[in-house]
């Protein structure tokens, strides 16, 4: 499976990168579009160029949610710093977002 295949959107702010996130959704549904506009609305205004996000469309790429074992969509994952976390929604709710992520 190539990258090309794999990632529909990668954002990639400044090479000091603290935080590492994958966001899948499946298609491009409103449901998509808001997690989208709003994850990256967070992480643009509490991470600025600390982190790197990649956007992933299970439509596209259904192995990628097999292999991450994702049953419901939209889902962010925080791969790093560890620990891993999951977070499945729209993410509407910015302050509750860096909580659930451990993010100050």
């Amino acid at each position: 499976m190539s990258k090309k295949n794999r990632v529909v959107e990668q954002i990639k702010n400044n090479t000091e990168k603290k935080y590492f996130f994958e966001l899948f959704i499946y298609k491009n549904t409103v449901l998509s579009k808001n997690a989208i506009t709003n994850i990256k609305s967070i992480l643009n205004k509490y991470l600025k160029n600390k982190f790197q996000l990649i956007i992933t469309d299970v439509d596209k790429l259904p192995e990628a949610a097999i292999k991450e074992d994702i049953l419901i969509m939209p889902i962010l994952i925080k791969r790093n710093p560890k620990p891993e976390i999951r977070i499945i929604g729209d993410f509407t709710n910015p302050k509750n977002i860096l909580k659930e992520l451990l993010i100050n």
